[in-house]
């Protein structure tokens, strides 16, 4: 067991129907472009561009090195190669998780809009227990042919998220207690999120984790799979989307108080 692979699996249309994850991506880039209509700011577009560009390019890495095995992938009923397929995925689970977080985050952080924040969010966990649910199989389907498995701790992976992760604390110690507490909320936000999400998932059959070599499966014993569903949600979740609001801090796209340059450069001027 100790020297066993530990596979996360994804059993329902959410693995090979990419329709969901178009939707998604949709959805993102209306929350960057009204944030930029009324806050006037590119915050939210930075963090979008950077997390399609990461995990674009983690997918590539699973991909290609056979860690995630997917089926055929659909949009719209059609099938689609590969390359429109990584950047669907780059933009629905990376930056739209990280749009997501930081959206409602941002609206958390403020009292004023604390309430509203949490009606978004309920709405939204609501939305994915749904979409879960409707999903529902009678029993999951161990060892079988499913619509993607990925083998959670091979070393490529592993490596990648550790880069990020690397990159979450050089910027949490060099940045300014107003990001920080931005970046917590944004966090919490995505471990909430992930951990329903995960729930109904489970709850639908479409979610578990095996253990074993691909040619013998098996479902992960009760201990092996809290842990494996855990650091699915705080690394990968939580740890790992972070960077999508890191880098653009880092690189001055966006200023230590959530601002963009743009809005910034205005203030300055009408008080000249």
């Amino acid at each position: 067991m100790l020297f066993d692979s530990v596979y996360m699996i994804r059993g329902g249309a959410y693995g090979s129907n990419f329709t969901i994850q178009f939707f998604g991506s949709i959805g993102a880039f209306l929350l960057c472009v009204i944030d930029w209509r009324f806050r006037h700011r590119k915050d939210y577009f930075w963090v979008f561009l950077t997390g399609t560009i990461i995990w674009t390019l983690l997918e590539l890495i699973l991909q290609l090195t056979n860690v995630r095995v997917m089926e055929t992938k659909y949009l719209f009923g059609l099938p689609i190669p590969l390359p429109v397929s990584l950047i669907l995925q780059g933009m629905a689970e990376g930056a739209f998780l990280g749009i997501i977080g930081l959206f409602i985050g941002d609206l958390m952080m403020s009292e004023n809009t604390r309430k509203r924040g949490v009606i978004v969010l309920s709405a939204l966990l609501v939305v994915i227990a749904i979409l879960s649910l409707v999903q529902w199989h009678p029993t999951a389907n161990i060892g079988g042919d499913v619509p993607s498995r990925r083998d959670m701790f091979n070393l490529e992976p592993v490596i990648f998220f550790s880069m990020l992760i690397i990159i979450d604390l050089l910027w949490l110690w060099r940045t300014d207690s107003a990001a920080r507490l931005r970046a917590a909320w944004m966090f919490l936000i995505l471990i909430v999120y992930g951990a329903v999400w995960t729930i109904f998932e489970v709850i639908a059959n479409n979610r578990w984790i095996e253990v074993g070599t691909l040619s013998n499966l098996s479902l992960a014993p009760p201990l092996v799979e809290f842990g494996a569903f855990t650091y699915d949600l705080v690394v990968e979740f939580g740890l790992a989307s972070l960077p999508f609001l890191a880098i653009p801090y880092l690189l001055r796209l966006i200023n230590p108080l959530g601002e963009s340059k743009t809005l910034t450069q205005t203030t300055l001027t009408s008080r000249r």
